[in-house]
C-alpha cells in the first residue's frame, strides 16, 4: 500500500473492541513499534467527571461499578422531558408505565379537620386530622386511628373496646355505636397508654380516647384540686380525694343515652360521684349518706350498696321512652324510674359546687344513645376481662 496520509485514510465509524492501533513501546528505553486492540487500550482511560458541564452527560451502555459514593441530590424541577439532578447532568423522565413492580393506583392520602373525614372513602384510604395529629385509615368498614406503635400491639389492641372512630379496630369486643367520650385511665392521655405518667402523678388532664370530632378532654388548671394517678397490678385509676375534679366541655344528654362507669369509694362513709353536672340537685347517678339517686327518686340499695367501697360496675341509662334506670353488676337493676328531664354533663368527681366524689374512677364511657342487648353485654365482657377484681357482672337481657 503506498504511503498515505492520515487524514487521506478511510474513516471507521463503528470501531469493534478487537480492531488495532499503532503503539510505540518504551519510549523511554528501547523504542519498538506494536500493535494494541481497541478494548485494551481503553482500559487505560481515566473516569471522566461531570463537575461543571453544561451540557447533557448522556451515559450509554456503561458500567459504572466501582464509581464510589455519590451525595445525594434533591430532584428538581425538570425540563424537556428531563430529570435534572445538581443544575447540569440530567436523566430521562420517568413516567408510571417505567415504574414496574410497582401497583397502579393505590390508597388516597387527605388531610384536614377530625369534622371533616371523607364521607366516601375506599379502603385503605388515609387521612390526617391536622388539628387532632390523629392519622385514620378506612378499612372499609371503620374510621381506624394509628398513633404510635405501642398501641398497634395485637395482644393489647385485641382486648380494648373498639367501635368505629376508636384507636383501635377489629378487636374482641367491638360495639357498633361510639361513644361520645371515653375516659379510660388505661389510656389517661386518651392516645397511648406508653404515654402514662408515673404512678403518684397530679392529672391536669384526662384525655377523650372516644375519636369525636368535639374534643371532650377532662382539665384542671389548680393544682391544689387535680386528683392523682394511680397503678395497682394491671389496674390503672384516678383518685380523687374529696376536693379533687375534672371539667370538660358541656355536654347535654339526649333523651336516649347509656353512661358506664368502672369506680369505687374510699371508704363506706365517702360520697360516689364519677361524674355529674354544673347544676345543683341535678345527677344521673349518686350515693350519699346511704341512699343511690338517680335522675330523679332515690333507693336504698341493701343488696349492692349502700356503700361501694371496692371496684365496681355500674350503668346509668335512659331509653327514646323516658325509662330511666340505674343498673349495678350488669344487668342488675336497682333504680326504674320514667323521667324526661334534662342533664347537662359537665365534670368528673363533682357534680354542682358542693358533692364531691372520694375514691377511685377507672373508666367512664359516655354514649348518646341506648346501646342494643348485644353491645351492652359486649361492653360488660370488655370490662370483665380488663379489671379482674370487678365482681362478676349479670347479663343485660
Amino acid at each position: 500500500m503506498a504511503n498515505k496520509k492520515i487524514t487521506e485514510l478511510t474513516e471507521e465509524t463503528t470501531p469493534q473492541g478487537a480492531d488495532l492501533l499503532p503503539l510505540v513501546d518504551d519510549v523511554s528505553g528501547t523504542p519498538t513499534t506494536k500493535k494494541v486492540t481497541a478494548t485494551n487500550l481503553m482500559t487505560l482511560a481515566p473516569v471522566q467527571s461531570v463537575a461543571g458541564r453544561t451540557g447533557t452527560v448522556t451515559l450509554s451502555n456503561t458500567d459504572i461499578t466501582g464509581l464510589g459514593t455519590a451525595a445525594t441530590q434533591d430532584v428538581g424541577t425538570s425540563a424537556n422531558n428531563v430529570v435534572q439532578l445538581d443544575g447540569s447532568a440530567k436523566l430521562p423522565a420517568i413516567d408510571g408505565s417505567q415504574l414496574t413492580g410497582l401497583a397502579s393506583g393505590g390508597a388516597t392520602v387527605n388531610s384536614g379537620t377530625a369534622a371533616n373525614l371523607p364521607s366516601s372513602p375506599s379502603t385503605a384510604d388515609i387521612y390526617l386530622e391536622t388539628d387532632t395529629g390523629k392519622l385514620r385509615w378506612w378499612d372499609g368498614t371503620y374510621w381506624n386511628t394509628f398513633n404510635y406503635d405501642t398501641q398497634l400491639d395485637p395482644n393489647y389492641a385485641s382486648n380494648q373496646l373498639g367501635y368505629s372512630g376508636g384507636l383501635f379496630g377489629g378487636t374482641n369486643y367491638q360495639i357498633s355505636t361510639q361513644p361520645i367520650m371515653h375516659f379510660d385511665a388505661a389510656i389517661l392521655d386518651g392516645s397511648n397508654q406508653a404515654n402514662n405518667p408515673s404512678a403518684g402523678s397530679a392529672v391536669g388532664t384526662w384525655g377523650d380516647r372516644s375519636g369525636q370530632a368535639i374534643n371532650y378532654d377532662a382539665t384542671q388548671a389548680t393544682g391544689s384540686a387535680q386528683p392523682t394517678f394511680n397503678v395497682s397490678g394491671n389496674d390503672k385509676y384516678v383518685t380523687f380525694d374529696g376536693g379533687d375534679f375534672l371539667d370538660f366541655t358541656d355536654y347535654a344528654l339526649p333523651t336516649a343515652f347509656n353512661v358506664v362507669m368502672v369506680a369505687n369509694t374510699s371508704a363506706d362513709a365517702d360520697t360516689f360521684l364519677p361524674i355529674g353536672t354544673n347544676t345543683n340537685s341535678q345527677y344521673i347517678f349518686l350515693e350519699y349518706n346511704g341512699t343511690t339517686y338517680g335522675m330523679a327518686g332515690s333507693v336504698t340499695d341493701n343488696t349492692y350498696g349502700p356503700h361501694y367501697n371496692s371496684i365496681q360496675q355500674f350503668w346509668s341509662t335512659r331509653d327514646g321512652s323516658n325509662n330511666h334506670k340505674i343498673y349495678v353488676q350488669g344487668g342488675n337493676s336497682i333504680i326504674s324510674q320514667n323521667t324526661s328531664l334534662s342533664r347537662t354533663l359537665a365534670r368528673i368527681g363533682k357534680a354542682n359546687d358542693a358533692l364531691y366524689n372520694k375514691g377511685n374512677i377507672y373508666e367512664i364511657i359516655i354514649w348518646g344513645a341506648d346501646l342494643s342487648t348485644t353491645d351492652k353485654n359486649t361492653v360488660n365482657s370488655y370490662l370483665q376481662n380488663k379489671y379482674s377484681s370487678l365482681p362478676t357482672l349479670t347479663a343485660f337481657s
